[in-house]
């Protein structure tokens, strides 16, 4: 019988909340993704769009790397960059001994342990440095900026790790259009042969159903990757969108100062948690706030919103340094909807913060 993959949970899992909690779609709010509450505006498309096969992905890729900063020959489009992740981990050889950030994307790790490599965990980028160092790994994941816990590692601290690694440097960089400006994305030219990156359309441009992905390297593991594609893999309407959203440098900016302004104001919302959970530590990465606390006071909180029909992204619990158990929570950029999860922060308070919610 052919092995399943690994079990993990995601945001986006709104079905779930209606089946435990009741309600409709509409009545809920739902902050689990991080995917951007505007979306990239959708055009109508010619009904030979729909019609015909997809044309070749040429100026897909022209536009696409013009936008990531690499050459066109060094980037794939993929039907999502879920599906890139699968299959890196089948195309590298040989096995590997693989660290991937304990708390990020769990598909990572269960893509590949399922290819049969062994995996390793790291906290941080100064765990991760050490493995290298020690030569306890032959590759590495690093999820740019992590999702949930924010950190950001600059291109130098990537160029000194894809150096330091036998294998492949695999940087996931679903969340960094926020930060093309900053120092964290140079292109691949800059690095080794062994860095692969992943990109996505789905956060930022708010397009997650549109199912486009790219994969930016010179590594013979992502020509593998594109033999395994099937023909005609992206949709024509998702290619045409993309062409458009990726080339549109004015809503681009529209989009940055649109999240930045209403990041801002969700972060005072946020920071307001502060006076209830012990211990918390807030990540903020414009489409993300994540909040990390005690375990028991997380899982309270997320309840808490359950009553106000906010879903919310709940981890896992996990062990501190100091051996206290915590765990993590994590909300989207709420828009429009801010006022909604302004007065379900409001409604903590502080002679009965965060009780067990009542779900009847």
């Amino acid at each position: 019988m052919p092995t399943q993959p690994p079990t993990t949970r995601h945001g986006g899992d709104l079905l779930r909340a209606l089946e435990l909690y009741g309600g409709d779609y509409e009545q809920w709010l739902d902050l689990s993704t991080g995917i951007s509450p505007w979306n990239y505006p959708i055009p109508a498309f010619d009904e030979s769009t729909w019609r015909n096969l997809p044309r070749p992905d040429d100026a897909l890729l022209k536009v696409a790397s013009n936008y990531y900063g690499c050459r066109p020959s060094e980037i794939i489009a993929t039907p999502g960059s879920q599906l890139s992740i699968r299959l890196i981990a089948q195309c590298v050889d040989p096995k590997q001994t693989v660290a991937i950030p304990s708390i990020g994307y769990q598909e990572h790790a269960a893509s590949w342990a399922l290819a049969g490599h062994t995996v390793i965990r790291y906290r941080g980028a100064d765990e991760l440095a050490d493995l290298i160092e020690r030569a306890c790994i032959t590759s590495a994941v690093i999820i740019n900026p992590n999702n949930p816990t924010g950190e950001r590692f600059t291109a130098q601290r990537l160029q000194d790790f894809a150096n330091g690694l036998s294998g492949v440097l695999i940087v996931d960089e679903a969340f960094a259009d926020l930060h093309r400006n900053a120092d964290t994305s140079p292109c691949t030219k800059e690095f080794e042969s062994n860095l692969i990156r992943f990109k996505s359309i789905g956060k930022f441009f708010g397009l997650a159903g549109a199912r486009i992905g790219f994969t930016i390297g010179v590594h013979s593991a992502i020509t593998k990757v594109e033999q395994l594609l099937s023909p005609w893999s992206i949709a024509a309407p998702s290619a045409e969108l993309a062409i458009l959203a990726l080339s549109d440098v004015q809503w681009h900016q529209h989009q940055i100062d649109r999240i930045n302004r209403h990041a801002k104001q969700q972060r005072t919302v946020i920071a307001s948690a502060k006076r209830h959970l012990p211990d918390c530590e807030i990540a903020d990465q414009g489409l993300f706030f994540s909040l990390f606390s005690s375990d028991d006071a997380i899982t309270k909180l997320h309840q808490h919103l359950i009553t106000h029909k906010i879903w919310s992204r709940l981890g896992d619990s996990y062990q501190a340094q100091n051996g206290s158990e915590r765990n993590w929570l994590r909300l989207s950029l709420a828009g429009e909807d801010l006022n909604r999860l302004s007065k379900a922060f409001a409604s903590i308070t502080m002679t009965d913060p965060l009780t067990t919610a009542n779900y009847e």
